[in-house]
């Protein structure tokens, strides 16, 4: 008996690692036949287009003394933030952060300090994927000119993962019966499942690399949004007990 498991369980692994399907199981272990129990590790996918979208963008001042790189910083967030309640943005999902003031120093005369630098972040959360091109392109244009990542989402991230987990839990079902049936024994009832949680694969971040870029050119070229897809997958570990 468990000279054929373990054989039977070789092959199906092989046979899943051909298969196209978006929920097979990734993983097959069976335990010795004494145990009379079928382990296995399986996960289940769901890819979607976002519809929701959370920008992370900034105004970087520079300036001789530092109440003056304050000011012109602060003026700037405000012009910024003013615009986004003009288009609409509730004031619930603007938030600024990250207040960074800075001297610029001048290492090569003895480390003399030549000016300040400020950086504030302002995150704008919840907003619809077609408005997101107009948001950055109408904030540079009102003063906005580091611009962090745009995070693509799904707002209904629960309901599609829990479509993926019955995928993962189905797979593993068939797999464990196909396992059963071949070595002449039922599959009983579930003995242990645990949920590995997701993989944080629905977040899409543009990466600041990509999306910094001079205040000139963000002003000349409009912002063109392609999200494209984002997958959501559940992983989970399963045993069924077999006799």
């Amino acid at each position: 008996m468990k000279k054929a498991l373990c054989l039977l369980a070789a092959c199906l692994l092989l046979g899943s690692s051909l298969a196209s399907c978006t929920s097979v199981p990734e993983n097959i272990t069976v335990h010795t036949s004494e145990n009379n129990v079928i382990s296995l590790s399986a996960s289940g996918q769901r890819k979607v287009a976002p519809d929701k979208a959370t920008i992370a963008y900034g105004v970087n001042s520079e300036a001789e003394d530092a109440q003056t790189c304050q000011k012109n910083n602060a003026d700037a967030i405000g012009q910024v933030v003013e615009k986004l309640k003009s288009m609409g943005i509730d004031e619930k999902n603007i938030q600024t952060s990250d207040y960074h003031l800075r001297p610029k120093m001048d290492y090569n005369n003895g480390e003399k300090i030549v000016g300040y630098q400020m950086n504030t972040t302002i995150t704008v959360t919840g907003l619809d994927m077609d408005v997101v091109g107009s948001v950055v392109d109408q904030s540079v244009e009102a003063g906005i000119n580091t611009i962090d990542y745009i995070q693509y989402e799904v707002s209904n991230y629960d309901e599609l993962y829990q479509e993926a987990l019955d995928d993962a839990i189905q797979s593993a079902k068939e797999k464990a019966q196909a396992i059963a049936q071949s070595t002449g024994n039922k599959l009983k009832e579930v003995v242990y499942v645990q949920d590995r949680g997701g993989d944080d694969s629905y977040r899409y971040d543009a990466g600041s690399e990509d999306l910094m870029m001079k205040a000139e050119d963000m002003v000349e070229k409009s912002v063109s949004v392609a999200p494209g897809e984002i997958e959501i997958k559940a992983q989970i570990d399963i045993s069924f007990r077999i006799e």
